[in-house]
């Protein structure tokens, strides 16, 4: 029973590990292997996988790769299952993801640098780009042996549009245009056969070109010539060419920012006009232009800047990166036969470059020349066969051995190299292929105890950034400039910190999330909790507070006028000064300490002592009276600041020292009733507003502002109480004369009212009636004029008066319409009885 147990297990243990393995080999393993005429090659397994954005993927990969011929076997692999390391990149057609041929700037010649100082200078020269990854770029002058421009790329050369090297070459370019055509092979890079003048305007932008007629030939008409200075090679030196510029029409470039001539003679330049009509020789590395064309002669001028170059032609004339190559080693999807440059069949570190049919590119380094650790290197015929694994297109070999080099851009910002350099370190290279992509990248330029300040370069032209956000453990803030400093850290803690930001490039505009640092705060650094002075009798005394708990102070010393006072002891301290020694009222804290904090160890504090009462006990003071100190403190700070005089400073302090013994003696009894006083007036003022009338209203403003500049000069409680009282025995008596002028009013409206009825009472014909009105209305005007009740009864009386006579005059016209009528009547009746009869 137990046999057949363990059988079972045995069994079932054997089964789960073979499915694993197989597992495992369906992942990291390829079942497919590319066999050309002249090699193989199979991927092993895929070592790691970094995505570096926008669709840019770096693999490392473990292959296997054979070659039916190799001159130079090492350690037993001569034909057969050679191990490979390969860096490969996959870079999509994007209009966001530039190629950039990139050459160190020297204005004179070329320098070699490693892949990674050539990626640094990139950046800090083309700020609001980074470098995704770079590998090696052309053959080049290794060993200096051109002595007119030494280590320059044996190839073409054209950077961002600069034709550095006009070399028809077997050449490929990059349009950067995101589409399938961005990249080109040609076996001969054309050039014009004429040198081509641009000007730029103050935006960096071309705004003319013209065709150069002379070299270092004076021109005739309207011609247009340039003028340089140049080296031909002769055995092991280089003899010079002087050339001078003629005294008239010419525009020369004293300090050029790239000046490259060669003994064709032939001239790529690029600099600004700083010199006008002036015969001299150039040096090597100065040129200038020299024209009689009045419309050409119209663009320049001091501080122009200029451009003097050769310019693509053909099937290359689109492209704005442009690197010499060597042999073909994939054509049309086929291993090429077309290979042959005298290393064919030798096993070496390898760079080669590739594109697949929809455009996407292609860069694989291959480590060589370390077989104990599997890095065999490759023949041509390998790297074809390699490359057609990948469905590379078109596929070309550029400078390898020592040269190849291929790194990355890590999580954390840092360019870091990936391939194993045969040289067992970078090799220094005339120019690299660099991937670059819109982005900042956020530098650190001092960490503190409790800070980290950080910084970024402002974008070149064509690139916006905007809305940075930093987020240090969970607290996000806004970088409002190219410098910040993120504060309210913790001391000799690590923290990371990562960050977002909006950048517009091309009409687009993406989120990018930087990659993240991490950083820790140095130790507590010294500090200073006060620094004073103050003068008393003939000294001056100082006090102060030093705090430096982990000892760093490598130095301390108060710097007075002409002398210092070293300080050994950290913590409270006093020190008198002899005021007779004392020029100039300027007293300085100076320490010097190691902060222990990267990347700056070195700081130091100068502290300015402020003057304070030191001689002031303000311990029992009121919160009020300590206010008001204060006041006078800061105050007296800023008006000594800038004054020269001694004894000005002097009589100042003495001054604000009196003031503040008068405020300690201070009645504070006197400010609350003051206080209350001022409370109750505004708690008042509601009513003042609505109840008193606006001449009133005036008046009672009048003897409030009486009242607190009286308040303020004086000096016991008693008589701040008389004043306080003054007010509200005024505000009473305004307070009679509003009831008085009420009373009045009400009586000014009861008689109109009467005068009214006493018209309206009367039987007026429509004349005397009008009449009557009249003589309302301005008794009216006179009553509601009146001051006092007196003069109110006088006008109602003469009123009443002159109705009564409007009155009696009616009455006589009455009696005769009367007397007319029993006159008419009797009379009517007279003729009827005379009728009658």
């Amino acid at each position: 029973m137990k046999k057949g147990f363990i059988k079972i297990l045995l069994l079932t243990i054997f089964t789960t590990v073979s499915i694993f393995l197989l597992q495992v080999k369906s992942v990291f393993a390829s079942d497919k292997t590319y066999t050309s005429d002249y090699a193989s090659y199979t991927e092993e397994e895929i070592l790691a996988t970094n995505d570096l954005g926008y669709g840019v993927i770096h693999n490392k990969i473990k292959a296997i790769s054979t070659a039916n011929t190799c001159s130079n076997p090492k350690s037993g692999y001569s034909l057969i299952d050679s191990p490979q390391q390969v860096n490969m990149l996959t870079v999509p057609s994007s209009g966001n993801v530039r190629i950039v041929n990139y050459t160190f700037p020297n204005a004179s010649g070329w320098t070699k640098q490693t892949l990674t100082k050539l990626v640094q200078s990139f950046e800090l020269t083309n700020p609001g780009w980074t470098v995704l990854a770079g590998v090696n770029g052309d053959f080049y002058d290794i060993n200096g042996n051109d002595h007119a421009l030494k280590y320059h790329t044996t190839g073409s050369t054209v950077s961002n549009g600069d034709v550095l090297r006009a070399v028809e070459t077997k050449s490929i370019g990059y349009t950067n245009n995101g589409t399938s055509e961005s990249f080109k092979i040609v076996d001969n890079a054309s050039f014009t056969n004429y040198h081509i003048l641009s000007i730029y305007d103050n935006n960096g932008e071309i705004i003319k070109t013209f065709d150069i007629d002379k070299v270092n030939e004076e021109p005739l008409n309207d011609e247009l010539a340039v003028y340089f200075t140049y080296k031909v090679n002769v055995g092991e030196s280089a003899d010079t060419i002087s050339v001078t510029v003629p005294s008239k029409n010419s525009y020369i470039s004293e300090n050029p920012l790239r000046c490259l001539p060669t003994s064709e003679p032939e001239l790529f330049a690029k600099g600004e006009i700083s010199k006008l009509n002036e015969s001299i020789e150039l040096r090597f590395g100065q040129f200038a232009i020299v024209t009689n064309n009045e419309e050409i002669k119209t663009y320049l001028g001091i501080g122009t800047n200029i451009r003097v170059q050769k310019d693509l032609t053909g099937e290359l004339a689109d492209c704005d990166q442009v690197m010499g190559v060597g042999s073909t080693l994939v054509e049309h999807g086929d291993v090429s036969q077309n290979n042959s440059d005298g290393m064919r069949t030798q096993r070496h570190p390898r760079t080669c470059i590739g594109v697949k049919e929809d455009g996407t590119l292609m860069f694989f380094v291959i480590d060589g020349r370390q077989e104990g650790s599997g890095y065999n290197g490759m023949t041509q015929d390998e790297m074809g066969t390699m490359m057609a694994y990948y469905d590379c297109y078109y596929g070309v070999n550029v400078d390898g051995g020592g040269s190849s080099t291929f790194g990355i851009r890590d999580e954390y910002g840092n360019f870091v190299i990936q391939n194993s350099p045969s040289d067992g370190n970078e090799r220094t290279v005339s120019n690299a292929l660099l991937v670059v992509v819109p982005q900042i990248q956020i530098y650190k330029s001092e960490i503190k105890d409790d800070s980290i300040s950080l910084y970024y370069y402002e974008p070149t032209k064509g690139i916006e950034v905007d809305n940075i956000q930093l987020t240090i453990n969970g607290i996000t803030k806004e970088m409002t400039s190219t410098e910040f400093t993120f504060d309210g850290l913790e001391p000799e803690t690590e923290y990371e910190l990562s960050y977002t930001y909006d950048i517009t490039y091309n009409g687009s505009t993406t989120n990018i999330e930087g990659p993240t640092y991490k950083f820790t705060t140095g130790k507590l650094a010294p500090s200073i909790d006060y620094a004073y002075y103050d003068i008393n009798n003939n000294y001056v005394n100082l006090a102060y507070k030093i705090n430096d708990v982990n000892n760093l102070a490598t130095f301390c010393c108060i710097d007075y006028t002409d002398d210092i006072e070293f300080i050994e002891q950290f913590g409270e301290a006093k020190l008198n000064v002899k005021l007779a020694n004392v020029q100039k009222f300027d007293f300085k804290i100076e320490i010097d300490y190691s902060a222990e904090s990267i990347p700056n160890n070195n700081g130091k504090i100068l502290y300015d002592f402020s003057w304070y009462p030191l001689s002031v006990d303000m311990s029992n003071l009121s919160t009020k009276k300590i206010e008001k100190i204060k006041e006078i403190i800061i105050d007296t700070n800023n008006a000594i600041r800038y004054v020269e005089n001694k004894d000005d400073i002097i009589s100042q302090i003495n001054t604000s020292k009196q003031t503040i013994l008068e405020i300690i003696a201070w009645d504070e009894r006197i400010d609350t009733a003051v206080e209350q006083f001022i409370d109750e007036i505004n708690e008042l003022k509601i009513i003042i507003d609505s109840y008193y009338s606006e001449e009133n209203q005036e008046l009672i403003t009048e003897y409030l502002e009486n009242a607190i500049e009286e308040l303020s000069k004086v000096k016991t409680l008693e008589e701040t109480e008389l004043i306080i009282n003054n007010f509200y025995l005024k505000l009473d008596s305004v307070k009679t004369l509003e009831e008085e002028k009420e009373a009045l009013d009400q009586f000014k409206e009861e008689k109109i009212s009467e005068l009214i009825s006493y018209k309206n009472n009367k039987n007026y014909s429509k004349k005397n009636n009008e009449k009557a009105e009249g003589i309302i209305s301005n008794a009216t005007k006179k009553i509601n004029s009146s001051k006092t009740a007196e003069e109110v009864i006088n006008i109602y009386n003469d009123v009443i008066d002159n109705l009564d006579l409007i009155k009696t005059s009616s009455c006589k016209s009455n009696t005769i319409i009367i007397y007319t009528n029993i006159f008419m009547l009797f009379a009517i009746c007279y003729v009827l009885l005379k009728k009658s009869k």
